[in-house]
């Protein structure tokens, strides 16, 4: 691992991370066109949340990977190469001519965004110095999640106004200019390394991987206890204990779990995923309540969505500096926060308390989850050397994605089947399912929370080289 000297590093993170806001733009974008997605092609929702379900899929699946890929090309070259084959996925989306292709070129999307995301993290926690990678980390957050934070209203106008290949043609030239900046800006800060690829620990990282997304993704639409849903989860759990156990056995294994030891490490991402499963399935059936419940268009359910999303990409930022200063203190206060905003929303679903009601309540809870998301996720790297950047960044973005498509369908399933709440005046399935949703979320909140405090010293313990410092600065 080498970091350039000769250069200031903010070109190349100011570059990065706008390219990763892009990423997450993209990806993102499909929530709000679901709805409108099934009455293009006449197909039903479930159907058409393949295109976030599948992404998904391609994303957990080839993440693993993107560790060898920094070792073998160095960042420079994965970081080009991944937005290139973004770029070609972007083209097929925008010229489909039905969904079948369309959807080919989300996987194509996710394919790169795949190699991308946990390089641009690496390199980015790689340049921070170690006292300040919460806020190093939360800058990059602020700025990632003013990409889902703007897409459902930016979705929404374009795909009101203009159509559905217009969410692809915006994107285009932005990716373009951003390549060819990169390739002018960006040095090799993980520099490629003589290593060789083990491809048995390839064909069980794609079945293993790939099994577990699959299985949670089909699970929105055959359920979980379906045989389409069960086979295929068994074969990836089965595909992964082999995986993991030969990278365990390998001098130079394909992705370093060994990290997994790190028992702070290791209670910080799992806290990380259980928020992941909670945001990926609220920001999903929020806009699909108020477009089939309250009637609203796709751009007027982007509009009220916004405000949350803003106050999200605030609260990264805050989070980021406050865990630098207070550590994982912070975490039961974001949690309680977000236990308070998920109950307004479904008592103003519940009761019909009204759009303003609706867009304070999801602020609220936007407000309290980067204080524990950031929090833990900075948490976890900070537990780690140096050295093992590249695979913690790895890791953390596989288990986001494989908890993000698990909350995709766990809550697509408690939507459109759950159980009619007492006194409910909707008739729509999917809004008494969304209620139900938002309070599976406070309640899911109340139990991190104490789990948090049972976690509590692990999740604060030191290094002895930290330990060390603070002695010495004291």
């Amino acid at each position: 691992m080498s970091v350039s000297t000769t250069r200031s590093p903010l070109p190349t993170i100011a570059l990065l991370v706008l390219a990763g806001f892009v990423c997450i733009f993209n990806e993102a974008e499909m929530n709000i066109a679901l709805i409108a997605i099934s009455k293009i092609y006449g197909i039903e929702v479930t159907s058409a949340q393949w295109l976030t379900t599948g992404y998904m899929l391609i994303t957990g699946t080839f993440m693993p990977l993107s560790a060898f890929a920094m070792g073998r090309f160095g960042s420079r070259k994965t970081v080009l190469g991944a937005l290139t084959v973004l770029l070609f996925g972007l083209l097929v989306s925008a010229f489909a001519p039905n969904f079948g292709i369309l959807l080919a070129g989300r996987l194509i999307q996710a394919l790169g965004c795949s190699f991308f995301t946990p390089v641009m993290m690496a390199v980015i926690i790689t340049l921070a110095p170690k006292n300040r990678l919460g806020t190093y980390n939360g800058v990059m957050m602020f700025v990632l999640m003013a990409a889902p934070a703007l897409s459902p209203t930016f979705a929404g106008v374009i795909l009101t106004s203009f159509g559905l290949p217009w969410l692809f043609y915006v994107i285009i030239p932005i990716l373009i200019l951003l390549i060819i900046a990169l390739s002018i800006f960006l040095p090799d800060t993980i520099e490629a390394r003589q290593t060789t690829l083990d491809m048995r620990s390839v064909i069980f990282s794609i079945l293993g991987f790939g099994g577990v997304v699959y299985a949670v993704g089909n699970a929105a639409s055959a359920g979980f206890t379906a045989p389409t849903t069960l086979v295929p989860a068994g074969v990836g759990v089965i595909a992964l204990i082999v995986y993991s156990r030969r990278q365990l056995r390998l001098e130079r294994p394909l992705l370093n779990v060994r990290i997994f030891a790190n028992r702070q490490y290791r209670a910080s991402i799992v806290l990380v995923g259980v928020l992941q499963t909670i945001l990926f399935g609220t920001i999903l059936v929020a806009p699909l309540f108020l477009q089939d419940t309250w009637g609203m268009s796709a751009s007027q359910a982007g509009l009220l969505i916004l405000p949350s999303g803003v106050a999200t990409a605030i609260a990264n930022l805050m989070a980021g500096i406050a865990y630098d200063r207070f550590g994982t203190r912070i975490v039961p206060y974001g949690l309680a926060v977000c236990t308070v905003g998920y109950l307004g929303v479904a008592a103003t679903m519940y009761w019909d308390l009204g759009k303003a009601s609706f867009a304070i309540f999801c602020v609220v809870y936007a407000l309290g989850l980067p204080f524990a998301m950031t929090a833990l996720t900075s948490n976890s790297l900070k537990s780690l050397e140096p050295e093992q950047y590249p695979d913690g960044s790895s890791l953390n973005n596989t288990i986001q994605q494989i908890t993000g498509s698990a909350g995709t369908a766990l809550f697509t399933i408690i939507a459109y089947r759950s159980f009619t709440l007492p006194g409910n005046t909707y008739a729509s399935r999917l809004s008494n399912g969304a209620e139900v949703s938002f309070l599976v979320a406070a309640l899911a909140m109340l139990i991190l929370f104490d789990t948090y405090l049972l976690l509590r010293p692990v999740l604060t313990r030191r290094r002895p080289d930290e330990q060390v410092r603070s002695v010495l600065e004291s």
